[in-house]
């Protein structure tokens, strides 16, 4: 079975039309970044498979059939320098299929880390805390961090879209 994986960081665009979107706009206000959405890509026999951290809480879907307008949505993909396991990995990604969206700590505790200039972080620390709730950062970093032996991404739980961006872990394309 070939497969590997990848995170990609897009850029919602801002529509009252659609729940929780308001928040874009401010995730990437804060963090000063253009990009405010993390979701992790495993390509497995042929097949793109998207997770992610959404307001229902960690999905799965095929790549056909996410919900992003490449004609219209700018995004980057970002593929890993590091070694991994690819295993633990996807059997991470799997697992937390169905664990909920941490709002609290998109809405609070990212929004106390950012405006003390990444000084202070009064959120959970606990990989028990990761199996009950995370944001779509959170998430990232923590299959990372999991299939690294603990190597990558130590600090996962305080992760925003800007702090997986970093070229001495990944290979960065723009898609658009």
């Amino acid at each position: 079975m070939k497969y590997h994986c990848s995170i990609g960081l897009v850029k919602i665009k801002f529509m009252w039309s659609k729940p929780k979107t308001w928040l874009a706009p401010l995730i990437r206000f804060f963090t000063k970044f253009e990009y405010n959405h993390s979701v992790v890509f495993i390509v497995r026999d042929g097949i793109t498979w998207v997770y992610e951290a959404k307001a229902e809480g960690v999905v799965k879907s095929r790549f056909l059939d996410w919900k992003f307008d490449i004609t219209t949505e700018k995004a980057l993909l970002l593929e890993p320098l590091f070694d991994f396991n690819l295993d633990v990995f996807e059997e991470t990604c799997e697992k937390s299929l169905g664990t909920k969206y941490d709002f609290e700590s998109t809405l609070f505790h990212q929004l106390i880390r950012q405006l003390t200039n990444e000084r202070v972080w009064i959120g959970q620390k606990t990989i028990e805390h990761a199996s009950r709730e995370v944001n779509c950062s959170e998430f990232a970093a923590f299959l990372y961090w999991r299939a690294s032996q603990h190597r990558m991404f130590e600090d996962w739980y305080m992760a925003d879209p800007s702090d997986l961006f970093d070229l001495n872990k990944f290979r960065v394309t723009k898609i658009k």
